[in-house]
C-alpha cells in the first residue's frame, strides 16, 4: 500500500494505492462512511475543517468523545492490519 499526497498529508488531496502481487497499483476508493461532508465541499483545508466540525457535532450530540484515544488506536490498527492481510490474500487474521 502506498499513500500518495498531492501536498501535505494533513491537507491533501491524498490517494491510497494498493497492489496485489506484481500487478499494477490501483487506487482504492474511500468508503462512503468516511465521507462526512457533501462532495461540493472544496478539497483541502475547507474539507478537512468541515469534516472535523461534523465529527465534533456528532460526538457532542451522542455524548461520546471527539479525541482519539489508545483504545481507538488499537481498534483502528487491528482493523487495518486485518484488512491489509486479507487484501494480500493472507490467511493470517
Amino acid at each position: 500500500m502506498t499513500l500518495a499526497a498531492g501536498g501535505a498529508l494533513s491537507i491533501g488531496p491524498n490517494r491510497l494505492l494498493a497492489t496485489r502481487g506484481r500487478e499494477a497499483a490501483t487506487e482504492l476508493e474511500v468508503p462512503d462512511r468516511f465521507k462526512l461532508v457533501p462532495e461540493s465541499t472544496p478539497a483541502g483545508s475547507p474539507r478537512n475543517v468541515a469534516q472535523a466540525y461534523t465529527r465534533f457535532v456528532d460526538a457532542v450530540g451522542d455524548g461520546g468523545g471527539f479525541d482519539p484515544d489508545f483504545d481507538l488506536a488499537v481498534k483502528t490498527w487491528t482493523r487495518r492490519s486485518r484488512a491489509c492481510n486479507g487484501f494480500r490474500g493472507s490467511t493470517n487474521a
